[in-house]
C-alpha cells in the first residue's frame, strides 16, 4: 500500500540545514511555514523559503507556503493543529512536522502543539 506523506517544515534563516533534514525522508508534499509578521531577519527567511521551494519543485515534490502568526501565544498551536487536520482530510496518510529549521520561538510553539 502506498501511503501519501506530507511534511510540515518550519523555515528559519538557514535553508541548507533544513534541506539536509528533509532529504532524509520520502515525501509527497512539503508545507513550508514562515512567520506572518515582519521581524528582523524576514528577508533572510523569505530568501530561504524561495530557495527551498525552487529546489523541491525541481525534485517534482508538491510544495506550499503558509504563514503562521507567532505573536499570540495559543495561535500557532491552533494553526498547526488545523493544518495537520486539513492535510489528513485532503488525503495524506502521514503528516509529520520538522522543526529543525525553525527559529527558537517558532520551535517552542510547534513542539508544544505536537505534544
Amino acid at each position: 500500500m502506498n501511503r501519501k506523506k506530507c511534511l510540515i517544515a518550519l523555515v528559519g534563516h538557514h535553508p541548507k540545514r533544513l534541506k539536509l533534514s528533509i532529504d532524509k525522508e520520502i515525501v509527497d508534499k512539503i508545507l513550508f511555514i514562515k512567520e506572518r509578521e515582519d521581524i528582523s531577519g524576514s528577508k533572510k527567511q523569505f530568501e530561504a523559503i524561495r530557495k527551498l521551494n525552487h529546489y523541491y519543485k525541481e525534485q517534482l515534490i508538491q510544495t506550499e507556503i503558509a504563514e503562521f502568526s507567532f505573536r499570540e501565544q495559543a495561535l500557532p498551536i491552533a494553526e498547526l493543529t488545523y493544518t495537520i487536520c486539513l492535510q489528513k482530510l485532503t488525503g495524506f496518510d502521514d503528516v509529520s512536522v520538522n522543526i529543525s529549521g525553525g527559529l527558537r520561538y517558532m520551535v517552542i510553539w510547534f513542539y508544544i502543539a505536537c505534544l
